[in-house]
This record gives structure tokens, sequence and C-alpha cells, in this order.
């Protein structure tokens, strides 16, 4: 915008930010009134008046008092030179009235020359004779005064009227919102609805500027329709081979413009469209070729104005609307642009209609009314025949899924997750640490296993959720009883406390999301058969992965986990001193071989360094995992896994080394929503050539899981 526009702008922008008010319509039932000797401001834009370029005009129009008759001529000045714009400032002071109900009155031009011409214009207004012109009164709170902007036509005031009454609608929530006492706003210091805050703010200044432009448009539009109706009254005063040469070369030229369009030079084809609207003024389809090309051009006010004139012969138009629609999204006016596209995609027009309905999707999506955009770019599927377009638009339907999962999820502040179960283990195993597959038998020949029955509980507390950065508390229990008390002893009760924070983000054309997490653990158990559990291992712990998408069907997770344990039983002393500091690394590689997600391949290998204190408790250990899901019959899931690993007690008196193979087959049935059945069977197989640990086992679990 050039500097003498960026002057203009407070007065072309009478929706000003400052304004609250009420605009109602002129010929409501309750009128608008105008105290006795209240400062008023008027302005009317007048493309005729603009006598010269380089000097301040002045005109003049007429308020009439619809109760008293009485009639006032209000000075206006151009607001600068070559502005257009005519502003001016008057008060009543009319002997016994103490409120004027103002009706406003242009005379023509014919009507303005001399005072004689004058007085036969109060005459015919005082007779009722001359048509009224419509006009915005809103209230200028900077300046502590009524403005009256006067139109030509009453569909240009109604959308003034509707922009300034947005205004003051937004006016008033953000006022409400200021003075509402602390107690209702405790909620904005969490970080989550901050960052919702700032997004509505965003929105809200996209909106507010999209109001300001369409404010001005409809001032240029105003002057512009008047420029053209000039032109009307001047090309009628020729003879009839004058106006047949006239529009002869307004048509070549038109042709040539769309030569022109066709070879790509815009620019040439927006000069000879101008031309070719300015000879002949009367053919408006010339005005809708002419914004084409000043779409093209990126000159997108201008294009809005010329669709706006040539929609006179053709509202209808579904091209028109699609083309304003799409200006209307690259200036970021988003709700207008959805009302447009709304409009060609509900036309059903098979080469407009799917366009159209993508970007509408676009738009809505920006809003977050996601329901709606699923709705426009489920239309893209179904009727468009470009399979770039369907591609994109299935992409964008998997985006709102994902969005709309995550709304519903950030609504949860809290989360719990449970299962109870019965298991039957066929050799129970003791360990004094996590690694319970590292144990040794509990029972004796005779009887090794018996029925366990299980218990477990997560409870999350969600402290931030937003798209790039999640924190959260959480508190996780695990618990064994065994029916028998023989293996009583092997039963953990484990607490766990963590406090994981990850982030979202793009790195190197890849999404990934990096998590740490710092946390504490406490087991509990039996281990000397006293009849009661007490604490035998804390640890400090703290855990770190990335996840790397490389493909839509491709992820990549690696792991590193730091524990300090801290081992209580009265065992943990000299050579079998459990205290330790335990690193484990893995990576995890997963392959999803449907679109759903719900069939796919896992991998993952990893090292475990266990450095105990005590030599017959330092370990190192190779492992690794190949997992297959599938869904199956009945809604249920499936999935098999292959497991095992190497290990190797460097110190250890009798040089121990485990080989451990294991295979679990799992089953998944939901129930409702929130519940699930579960059943899985393990079989292991351990070696080991020291005979206390070698075994194997199976062991069967049903149970029953909410999350």
């Amino acid at each position: 915008m050039n500097l003498a526009k960026h002057r203009l702008l407070p007065l072309l922008i009478f929706v000003s930010t400052s304004a609250i008010g009420l605009a109602v319509r002129a010929t409501d039932e309750t009128p608008l009134v105008i105290a006795k000797g209240e400062t008023t401001e008027m302005t009317y834009a007048s493309a005729p008046w603009n006598k010269n370029s380089t000097q301040v005009d002045s005109a003049f129009l007429f308020l009439r008092d619809q109760a008293s008759g009485q009639v006032a001529k209000i000075l206006l000045y151009e607001t600068e030179p070559d502005s257009s714009l005519f502003s001016g400032t008057f008060s009543i002071q009319w002997k016994d009235t103490e409120k004027v109900i103002p009706e406003i009155y242009i005379p023509p031009e014919s009507m303005r020359a001399d005072d004689r011409s004058v007085n036969a214009f109060s005459q015919l207004l005082k007779s009722g004779q001359v048509e009224k012109r419509p006009y915005l009164m809103r209230t200028d709170s900077e300046r502590h005064r009524k403005v009256l902007d006067v139109f030509d036509s009453e569909e240009q005031a109604s959308r003034a009227r509707n922009l300034y009454q947005q205004e003051i609608q937004l006016k008033a929530k953000a006022q409400a919102t200021a003075e509402a006492p602390p107690s209702e706003l405790l909620e904005t210091e969490d970080l989550e609805l901050a960052e919702e805050v700032g997004y509505r703010q965003e929105m809200a200044a996209l909106a507010q500027a999209a109001r300001e432009r369409e404010t001005e448009r409809i001032r240029r539009e105003q002057l512009e329709r008047q420029k053209i109706e000039s032109a009307q009254k001047r090309l009628l005063q020729l003879n009839e081979q004058r106006r047949q040469m006239r529009e002869e070369k307004a048509r070549l030229l038109a042709e040539k413009a769309y030569e022109a369009y066709q070879g790509g030079d815009f620019i040439e084809a927006e000069r000879q469209y101008r031309e070719a609207t300015e000879l002949d003024p009367e053919f408006r389809d010339y005005y809708l070729f002419y914004g084409i090309t000043l779409y093209r051009n990126e000159k997108y006010d201008d294009a809005l104005i010329a669709f706006s004139i040539a929609a006179d012969e053709s509202n209808e138009n579904l091209e028109l609307s699609f083309y304003r629609g799409m200006i209307h999204y690259r200036l970021n006016e988003m709700a207008l642009a959805a009302k447009e596209l709304g409009l060609v995609r509900q036309g059903n027009d098979p080469s407009l209609s799917p366009s159209a309905a993508f970007y509408e999707g676009v738009v809505l999506l920006s809003s977050e009314d996601y329901a709606a955009a699923k709705v426009a770019f489920e239309y893209v599927l179904d009727h468009s025949k470009n399979p770039q377009l369907d591609a994109q638009a299935e992409e964008y339907i998997e985006r709102i899924s994902e969005q709309q999962r995550f709304k519903k999820l950030s609504e949860k502040k809290w989360i719990f997750q449970g299962q109870i179960a019965a298991v039957h283990d066929s050799n129970i195993l003791f360990a004094s640490d996590t690694e319970t597959s590292q144990g040794s038998t509990v029972g004796s020949d005779e009887q090794r296993g018996g029925y366990r029955l299980y218990a477990d509980l997560d409870i999350e507390r969600r402290l931030i959720y937003k798209k790039d950065s999640q924190w959260s508390a959480s508190y996780a229990t695990e618990y064994y009883y065994s029916l028998d008390d023989v293996f009583a002893s092997a039963d953990p009760f484990t607490h766990t406390i963590e406090l994981p924070y990850s982030m979202r983000g793009i790195l190197a054309e890849r999404g990934y999301r990096w998590t740490i997490t710092p946390g504490y653990e406490n087991v509990f158990m039996d281990a000397s058969s006293s009849g009661s559990r007490y604490s035998i291992l804390s640890s400090l712990l703290l855990g770190s992965s990335i996840t790397v998408i490389m493909a839509r069907d491709f992820m990549a997770t690696y792991s590193l986990d730091i524990r300090q344990d801290d081992s209580l039983v009265a065992e943990s002393i000299g050579p079998n001193d459990a205290d330790a500091m335990k690193y484990s690394l893995n990576a995890q590689l997963s392959f999803y071989l449907d679109p759903a997600f719900r069939e796919a391949v896992t991998g993952s290998v990893g090292l475990v360094f266990n450095n105990a204190k005590g030599s017959e408790k330092l370990y190192q250990r190779a492992e690794y995992q190949f997992t297959y899901s599938s869904p199956m019959a009945w809604n249920m899931t499936w999935s098999g896994a292959l497991a095992g690993y190497s290990l190797v007690y460097p110190d250890h008196a009798s040089d121990r080394k485990d080989s451990n193979l294991g295979l679990t087959l799992s089953f998944d049935k939901p129930i409702g929503s929130s519940w699930h059945w579960l059943t899985t069977a393990n079989y292991t197989s351990n070696g080991s050539n020291v005979a206390a640990y070698e075994y194997s086992k199976t062991t069967v679990m049903l149970g029953i899981k909410y999350q």
C-alpha cells in the first residue's frame, strides 16, 4: 500500500478497532438519532466529486430530520488530494429540536451548480420526492463522536453493517474476558490453554484484518460503480454509430486480451480487458474476465471488486464464487473463503466443485472445524477425477483424524489403565531384582509352579499436552499373589513414579518424538519368607528415547535407559552385592503392512550392561525380539513374538553363561470402547552352565484390561 493510502487507512477503515457501538439499519423500527449539539462526522466516497487530483476538493449533501422535516446542508472536504473520500463534521442546533432522526440525500450534478439549483433540490426534499441514501451510524470511541458512513446502495450499507456488528461482538467478548474476576481465569495459567489462547488471538487478528480489507473494498467498489455510471451516461450521449464503434472496439480488445491470456501474458490481458470495460461499461462479462486476469496478476482486492460488478449480471455464477473464494483464501480471509467455496461445492460442477471442496476443507481445517473439513475432503474423494488431488485429500483426512484424536486426548487430564488376570506358571522363579527371567527356581522337583493372581494399575496426570510437547506425572504398580504359600517369596509388588517429558517436531524432513523420563521405583517382596513384604530394591531411573518416522509405514525407535539400583536384601554384600549402575541400549524398527496400521512387523535388538558392585551380579546381555501382529475375526487382534538373549557373567565364580529363548502368543478382544479380554501364552527355555539357572516353563494368562 502506498503512503497516501496508508495515511487514509483510519478513515477508509471505518470498522476500526476502537469503535464500539450499535449498528442498525437506517430503516429499522428503532430510529437512529443525533442529539442536539452533538458533534457528528459524515463520510462519503465519490469519484465525481474528485475534480482535481492535486487539490483537496469540497462538496455537500443534505441531512433531513425525519420527524420535523427540517433540512441542513452538510459541507464535506476530501480527506487528501485525489482520495475521492469526503468527510465533514457538523452539529445540529435547531431551535425546539432536541433529537434528529437523520435522512441523507445527495443532489445530482445538475442541481449542484448554483444556489437556485440547490434551493430547487431543497424544495424537492421537503416534498419527499427524492430517494434517501442508506448509511451506517457507528460510534468512534477514540474521538467520542458518532459517524455516519453514507453509501450508494443498500447492499453496500448492509455489508458494512454486518462487518461492524461482527467487530462489536468481538469487542464485547474481549471486554467480558478482561473484566472477569481472577477466579474465572485461573485456567489460563495452564500452558496448554495459553497456547490455545495465543492461537485464538492470531485467528482473531486475521479476522480483523479481513474485515478491514473488506471495508476498504466496499468504498473502492462504490467509487468504481460511480465511474461506471458516469461512463454509461457519457456513452448514452453519443449517437448510435459512435456507440456501435466503441462496442466493436471493446469486443476486439477483449478478443486480443483472451489471446494474451491464453498465451500466458496476463499483464497485457489485464490492460486490454480494462480498456474494454471502459469502452463498453454496460457489458459486464468483460468484468469477469478482467477480474480473472487481476487474480492471475495477484491483484486480489481489485479482482474482488471486478467480480462484484460482474455479479450484477449473474450472482449465481459458480466461476465467480470459485475465484472469489480462492482470493479470500489467499488473503487469509477464511470465513469469506469458506462461504464462497462451499457454494461452489454445493453446485456440483464437475470441473470446479472438487477443487473448491479441497480448498474449502483446507480453510475449515485452519479454523479447527474438523467435522466440516472432513465432509469437504470426502466430497473430493467422491467426485474428483484427479489422482493427485485425491491423494492430497486422503492425506488431509488422515490429518483430521489425528487432530480429532489429539483434541479428544487433550481434553483428558487423567488417564487410568489397569488389568487383573489369572496366571498359571509352570515354573515360578525367584529374582531379587527386576530381571525375573534370570532368576532361579523356587519350588521343588515335585512342585515347581502353580496358580497366581496378577494386577497392575497405571495412573497418569497430564500436566502439559500440546502438539509439540507433552509432560505428565505417572504412577504404576504391579502385584503378584501366588495361591500356594510355597511361592510367596517370589511375588513382587512394584511401585514406579515417573515424570516423562516429550517433544515432537520435524528434523531433516522426518517427524520425530524425543522423550526423557526421570523416575523412581521400589520393589517389595517377602524374600526371607517372613510372612510380610518389605522393600528389597530401591532404584533411581532415567530413560531417553527418540522415535523417527522414516516413512509413512516405517518408524525407528532408539532408547537409552539408566538405573541406579540399591539392593536392600541382607545377602547383598561382598561378591553378591547387587547395588549397580545399569545401562540398557535398544533399537527397534516397526513396519506397518496396512493403511490402518493394524498389521505390523517389529524387530528390536539391545544391549544391557549391569555394572554391579558384586562380582556375582555383574553381567552383560545381548537381546533381540521379533513380533508380528494382525487383526483377525470377531474384531480381535493377535500377535506372535520370538525373543531371546545371550547372557554373560564375566566375573562369576562359575563363569556363568545363559542362553534364553521365548515364544509368546497373545489375543486381544475389545469389549466396548474401554475394556479388553486378554489371553497370553508363553513358552521359555533357558540354558545355563550353572544348573540352578537352567529351566523351561510355560505361562498362561487370562485377564481383563481397562484402557
